[in-house]
């Protein structure tokens, strides 16, 4: 796990000035806020179409929930630690690629004078579902209430309406007192030695989450380092394709690849979406899921750079929906998002433009893309507002046009 200290894109957090709110970690399914002031909590699990935004868990050890001394930060993965009078504690959670899945692995180390015995206590709360609708904001959270867990070979579950919310543990003989929502235990520590245990969390279909939580225990470790593959792939994905930059200026430097950063958390393959790869405006807590076509023009002339095929393949879910009517796209119905936004019609003549210009491929224009070819969608965007029998006159956006003009009120 050198990736915390060598990897391009890792974060210390000793730097960040971001609240706890939008710190979180993905692969190319799914994503996690991880709490920089805990040493373990983690909330708001999604992995589109499934979600889970009320989820909620945290490791409480000799009674505390421990406070996080310092944390490291990768896309995929982040590092905690804090201590106690008795012993020490680190943290590293990942998002495990392929699946609806998020690994912890927790290291406690004594500092004590003679073996200690823990009590371990996780609170937990979640439930999940399906959503279509991903937009702006994140899903809503499944309402709570008295929730019923199981708990069966060692994995504890809650089931809705085909869906399911799973935890899974390392730790043999874990005991279960639902009523408070507390998963139970104790762990010995033995003097100047560490003990090193693992939780696991899944959501999604009812019978593919078991499979996960399953398969899951015993793999703990390989899980983890099938998670650091993935973002050492994606490094070299963006190594590979992008301009490097490496100047006098080390906060540049730092600047540019922090951008770049973009095409790992926000770039999904999952099949469920509309397209794969898919790339949304956010999602680290379920958020801008969607993809606002104005935000993703802000990188028109690297997106062909950095994948020709996903770069025409989310122009062409664009122009499939009515952009004088939407600016917006849906990952999960690949239908149209929100109101008309008049930039859009620039944004996706340039969009063309540039990635023709940059890969030298013309016979896109000639691709069809539901009743038109590409070129035919360039003209008919290039005309939106235009009377061509008429003379050359201002457009007329009405009332409307002072929101999506961004005008001064």
């Amino acid at each position: 796990m050198r990736e915390f200290d060598t990897c391009k894109f890792a974060f210390d957090g000793k730097f960040n000035i971001l609240e706890e709110k939008d710190i979180g970690i993905s692969a190319d399914i799914a994503s996690l806020l991880t709490p920089f002031g805990s040493v373990s909590a983690m909330k708001c699990f999604q992995a589109c179409p499934y979600t889970n935004t009320a989820f909620d868990f945290n490791v409480i050890l000799d009674g505390e929930k421990i406070k996080s001394d310092g944390w490291k930060w990768l896309p995929n993965a982040i590092k905690r630690w804090g201590e106690t009078k008795l012993f020490s504690v680190e943290t590293i959670t990942v998002v495990v690629p392929a699946s609806r899945s998020v690994i912890q692995k927790i290291t406690v180390r004594s500092k004590a004078t003679c073996d200690i015995t823990v009590p371990l206590s996780v609170a937990f709360r979640g439930k999940s579902r399906k959503e279509e609708n991903w937009e702006f904001m994140f899903p809503s959270p499944e309402p709570l209430g008295r929730l019923t867990y199981e708990l069966k070979n060692n994995i504890l579950s809650l089931a809705n309406n085909g869906t399911a919310f799973r935890l899974t543990s390392s730790l043999e003989g874990m005991r279960l007192f639902g009523r408070a929502y507390l998963w139970e235990n104790e762990i010995t520590v033995k003097q100047n030695e560490e003990t090193v245990f693992y939780f696991s969390a899944h959501l999604g279909d009812e019978n593919e989450s078991l499979k996960e939580a399953e398969s899951t225990q015993g793999r703990y470790e390989e899980l983890i380092a099938l998670s650091f593959d993935y973002l050492n792939k994606e490094a070299r994905r963006i190594e590979e394709n992008l301009p490097t930059l490496k100047s006098d200026c080390e906060d540049l430097d730092r600047l540019y690849y922090r951008s770049l950063v973009s095409y790992i958390l926000c770039r999904w393959e999952n099949p469920l979406l509309c397209t794969s790869p898919f790339f949304s405006n956010g999602g680290v807590n379920g958020a801008c899921m969607c993809s606002y076509l104005w935000d993703y023009a802000g990188g028109l002339m690297l997106h062909p750079l950095y994948d020709v095929e996903g770069n025409k393949a989310q122009m062409k879910a664009y122009l499939r929906n009515d952009l004088t009517k939407s600016f917006a796209l849906n990952p999960v119905t690949s239908g149209p998002v929100g109101p008309w936004y008049p930039i859009n019609q620039e944004k996706i003549i340039l969009m063309v433009y540039y990635h023709i210009l940059n890969t030298k491929d013309r016979d896109f224009l000639f691709e069809t893309v539901g009743d038109m070819t590409v070129l035919e969608w360039m003209k008919y965007h290039a005309y939106v507002g235009d009377d061509l029998s008429g003379e050359v006159k201002l457009f007329d956006y009405g009332t409307a046009g002072d929101a999506h003009l961004e005008l001064h009120h």
